[in-house]
């Protein structure tokens, strides 16, 4: 078990790094990447010898999992705003959000490192690579994926949106491993 203070020096770090990130927005590092460094870094300052490099593996999978939620959301936004449709624009909304949250709770549990029992972290993981396959095939029917006009809609003089090139759910849950 790690003492307490290492958790919370841990957790101070991590913290520090976020903030950081946020109040110099003209960072050049992207803040994911910080988050990625706070994770890593928290670990390594709690002790975690034998589990650090296996956490730090799980920090990149979560960070390259953020990388890609980002990429579909940009993606989405720049469909919707060609074909703009506000109940498309709410279930999407709420898929976005369902996968931001699933993956703020891995890298939540991560933070923590031997604190949290394997088979929890592994529910997380699998939670948030569960929340990206929805949204994904949520993409997929709606036509953002392929850039496809909804039958009889809304259109606007935005740029036409490109199709999105995601990758699929099998292999976002292998990199995440």
């Amino acid at each position: 078990m790690i003492p307490t203070a290492a958790v919370l020096l841990a957790v101070l770090f991590g913290l520090g790094l976020m903030v950081a990130a946020r109040s110099r927005p003209r960072l050049a590092v992207a803040p994911r990447t910080l988050t990625a460094a706070a994770l890593t870094g928290a670990l390594l300052l709690a002790g975690c010898a034998q589990l650090g490099p296996v956490l730090a593996a799980a920090a990149q999978g979560a960070q390259y999992l953020g990388t890609v939620l980002d990429v579909a959301e940009a993606g989405a936004d720049a469909y919707l705003a060609r074909h703009p449709h506000q109940s498309t624009e709410e279930v999407l909304d709420d898929a976005e959000r369902y996968a931001r949250q699933a993956l703020a709770t891995y890298n939540a549990m991560l933070t923590m490192g031997e604190a949290v029992d394997q088979g929890e972290l592994e529910q997380a993981r699998l939670a948030a690579v569960d929340a990206y396959d929805e949204l994904y095939s949520l993409l997929d029917t709606l036509g953002v994926l392929r850039a496809r006009a909804p039958d009889g809609g809304a259109e606007t003089s935005a740029p036409l949106p490109q199709p999105l090139q995601l990758p699929p759910p099998n292999e976002v849950e292998a990199r995440t491993r």
